[in-house]
């Protein structure tokens, strides 16, 4: 298989906190991983399998929609950056720079950027955007993840409209952040981006936050970003065709079309050639199928970049011994074994395993018996039946494991198979116990922490009422040196393992399958779900 050198430096983007930064590789110098895999063909479609809804195409639905959401959004609507391997790339901003306590972030924008109506796109229209998110009539379910840390907002993060906020357009093309506490660019770019996507304030003229929450452009929005939706049937099917305004460069296919498909199917999907390329990426098993076909390229992580995890809710399970007690009971080696054929590895954090992120002075505590002795001493009902969602795929086949592991212990087990909107709905309403969770760790080690946080409650997936993560995560973002930052990460990963809110089950290479007509993909970026569609072609 084909090996991608992903470097993964927090060392590397720890530098660039400092005042004006160089921004990175320019779009003209991103090397083309399939460059002279066949001549570019003009025109055709290439179709884009993912596992699970997105919900709505109005972003700020994250808590519904999940990565998927985050995915479909970036195609339609423009971000500032893009994460890439090795750092930062311009988007919808060129350049950045932050001041010396880390609560102010200056942008300085593309002047080439048009919405897909030929309007330009300014700082005004960045400000207008988060100014809606923050907004309540608007009704984003998401906006105590990402405003609760905007200058001007309240503790939830909703936004009066009487305040001075924490957006501001100093001009046409400079636009200013200010934070409540320090941010770095780590966590901004790579954890708090997905809530943040420019829409043009002129097709909202005259109308309040509940008139544009309810009007049907979202059913054929004006677009920042490099597509524009043709149709869409809803976690179903959506075709786009290029923002003929794009400043980043005009994709040259006719179409790319997202479809929903149960991720059991990707590898004979991607055989037959009805996908061109899926998220998330296929099984060991399946890439090795993958590998031996002529029509299909299998590109191989460096590292372990793809977490699934078992998420506990607080307010339901409040109890840390009892939490303890499911982590002794879940033998993690034996799921690895069993499902991922030497393709991952067990963990006991959510950071980057093989990483310096990683805090290796965690270890396994596997201990069915002491596990049993734990949930007698927490007096554990066990008349209780946990209710643990499920997608389908690998993890339904790690909660089976975990089912029959947690009754040997004497935990009576439920386990539901849901689609992943309907499993993130369910478990923000209250309804389940647990839900197996997954995602890719990122260059930030404050990825997890919008989960964490007392501030959101209401959209968190473990609804954790404990400040300390909070508190942990400030000393992280304002740590002055490398090695400051480090040992704030490991003790933040110290208390995460002693919590057991999340139980960190394995970190699974990722195997990124896309047929060979497919070319320009940067499979890569793929992994932080910055696809560089624009750029992709049919090689003919």
């Amino acid at each position: 298989m084909k090996m991608t050198k992903r470097i993964l430096s927090a060392i590397l983007i720890l530098a660039l906190v400092v005042s004006m930064i160089g921004c990175g590789k320019t779009n003209t110098e991103n090397e083309d991983p399939n460059a002279g895999s066949g001549t570019p063909a003009e025109g055709g479609t290439i179709t884009y399998a993912i596992a699970g809804g997105w919900a709505t195409l109005t972003p700020g639905y994250w808590c519904t929609a999940g990565n998927y959401g985050t995915l479909v959004w970036a195609q339609i609507y423009d971000k500032l950056v893009n994460v890439e391997a090795d750092g930062y790339s311009p988007r919808g901003a060129v350049s950045w720079e932050i001041n010396e306590d880390k609560t102010v972030m200056t942008f300085k924008l593309s002047e080439d950027a048009k919405f897909s109506d030929g309007e330009p796109v300014t700082a005004q229209d960045w400000v207008f955007s988060a100014q809606l998110m923050a907004t309540e009539e608007f009704g984003a379910p998401d906006y105590t993840k990402f405003c609760v840390m905007i200058a001007g907002t309240d503790e939830t993060g909703l936004w009066d409209g009487s305040s001075e906020f924490g957006f501001k357009a100093l001009d046409d093309y400079t636009l200013e952040i200010t934070f409540k506490e320090p941010m770095t660019f780590d966590t901004f770019f790579n954890s708090y981006q997905r809530y943040l996507y420019v829409l043009p304030e002129h097709c909202f003229e005259g109308m309040s936050a509940a008139e544009i929450a309810a009007s049907d452009f979202w059913t054929q929005p004006v677009s920042s970003g490099p597509w524009v939706v043709e149709s869409e049937i809803v976690n179903s099917t959506l075709t786009l065709t290029p923002n003929p305004y794009y400043h980043l460069g005009v994709s040259s296919l006719d179409n790319l079309v997202i479809v929903v498909m149960d991720s059991s199917n990707f590898a004979s999907a991607l055989m037959s050639g009805s996908i061109d390329y899926c998220y998330p990426a296929v099984s060991t098993d399946e890439a090795t199928a993958l590998d031996a076909v002529e029509t299909v390229t299998v590109e191989t992580s460096e590292l372990p970049n793809n977490l699934w995890f078992f998420c506990i809710s607080n307010q339901k399970i409040p109890d840390a011994r009892v939490r303890t007690a499911i982590n002794m009971a879940i033998d993690k080696q034996l799921i690895v074994d069993q499902l991922f054929s030497g393709g991952a590895v067990a963990v006991e954090s959510v950071e980057l395993y093989g990483s310096e992120l990683y805090n290796n002075d965690l270890k396994s505590n596997y201990d069915p018996e002491g596990a049993k002795a734990l949930l007698d001493e927490a007096g554990w009902d066990y008349s209780y039946t946990l209710k643990i969602a499920t997608p389908s795929g690998v993890r339904a086949q790690i909660a089976t494991i975990i089912e029959q592991q947690l009754e040997a212990i004497g935990i009576n087990v439920e386990v539901s198979q849901l689609d992943i909107g309907t499993m993130y709905s369910e478990m923000h309403g209250g309804n389940y116990d647990a839900i197996m969770g997954g995602g890719p760790p990122s260059l930030d080690p404050l990825y997890f922490q919008s989960n964490l946080e007392y501030t959101n409650i209401n959209t968190s997936i473990v609804k954790t009422e404990d400040p300390t993560y909070h508190e942990m995560a400030v000393k992280i973002s304002s740590a002055t040196t490398e090695e400051e930052k480090l040992q704030y990460v490991m003790e933040y990963q110290q208390y995460m393992h002693d919590q057991m809110v999340v139980i960190p089950v394995t970190a699974v290479y990722s195997y990124a399958a896309h047929t060979t007509r497919l070319a320009g993909i940067d499979t890569d970026m793929s992994v932080s779900f910055n696809d560089n569609t624009w750029e992709w072609y049919v090689a003919e």
